[in-house]
Order: C-alpha cells, then structure tokens, then sequence
C-alpha cells in the first residue's frame, strides 16, 4: 500500500531487455529455490592436464579433427580417427575466433549469475528441454577463457568445470559464428 508523495523503488531491469508486456511468471514466494552456485572449480578429472592453456587454433588440426557441414544447417559427418591420435581424449583448442568469443560473452553475460530472474528462467527451461526430449540430464552453460560453467542443469548438480575438460569447448569449435549463439540466447530468453 503506497502514500500519496511516496513512491516505490522500480523493479530492478531483467539482463535482457524485452518489448512490451512480460509473461506471468511465479512470484519469488511460489518459487523453488535456486541451488547453491559453486565458486570453486571442480570436479577436476585430470589434474594433471587442467591448468594447461589451450592450444591455438590450427586449422591443420582443426580440418582433421571437427567437420562442419557446408551450409552449416546439417548434421557434419563424423571424422575418423587421425592416425597418430593415441590419447583416450581429444583437448579441445582455442577456437578461431577466440577473442571475438570472449570479448562478446563477456559483454552479454557480465554479471548473469547475479540475475537470479534469468537464472530461474533458465532452469525452467532446461528443465522441459529434459523432459521434452526425454533425456536423462539437460545442461545450460557457459565457457569462457578458462573454465565452463554449468548455469542450470536438470539431474546433475551445478559445477565449474575446467575448459578443458569441456565438451561445451570442442563444441563452440563448431561454429565460427559466435552472433548466432548470442542472437539465440537472447531470443530463447524472451520466451
């Protein structure tokens, strides 16, 4: 209830800003609480290998490595196994567009885990991702100079994870275009 002459506070701004009127969503009272964000990296599966860089990207390496079909919409044929590959699992690289990469997730996702809104929102849809598709665990994340974190997830907990160590990180080798992941992002948000 407000006095005439007092006036509240507005609402603090949601991190990705939306034309017109905003979907009923639960109020904070009626919803399930956000788990504990971690602050430390880990698990770490390979201590020994974790706090090595990442190599450049080599388009040598990359070519016998990752396959991206021509028009980018279909699925790329699965490549072989390089000959002189004898470890059980292939680091991932830089990507090639490295600092454009992480000039723009900085830009876009400065401060995210400190949007407890979008975090909410976040989870609600990974959550029927889960469910939809029928999988056992669905994950929303993040990778960015050193690390991948796991922003929301259904049936794993949160964690920081080391990029190296990533499949989020042989994954943003795929697509060069780091536009259309922010353009989707920002899309899927407004839903």
């Amino acid at each position: 209830m407000s006095t005439a002459g007092s006036t509240a506070p507005p609402p603090a701004p949601l991190y990705f800003p939306k034309a017109g009127s905003t979907p009923r969503r639960p109020s904070d009272d009626q919803r399930i609480p956000l788990p504990e964000r971690p602050q430390e990296v880990g698990p770490v599966f390979d201590s020994r290998s974790s706090t090595e860089p990442l190599e450049p990207f080599d388009d040598t390496k990359f070519g016998v490595c990752y396959t991206i079909s021509p028009d980018r919409r279909s699925v790329a044929p699965i490549p072989g196994r390089p000959a002189d590959f004898d470890d059980s699992y292939l680091y991932p690289m830089l990507s090639r567009n490295e600092r454009l990469r992480l000039t723009m997730l900085w830009y876009h996702t400065r401060d995210l885990v400190k949007d407890h809104d979008l975090l909410y929102r976040l989870q609600e849809k990974v959550n029927l991702v889960k469910e939809f598709i029928g999988w056992d665990f669905a994950i929303c994340g993040m990778v960015d100079d050193s690390t991948y974190q796991r922003l929301a997830t259904a049936n794993l907990p949160l964690a920081i994870l080391p990029r190296r160590e990533s499949t989020c990180s042989h994954t943003i080798l795929q697509d060069p275009d780091v536009r259309a992941d922010v353009h989707t992002l920002r899309n899927d948000s407004d839903d």
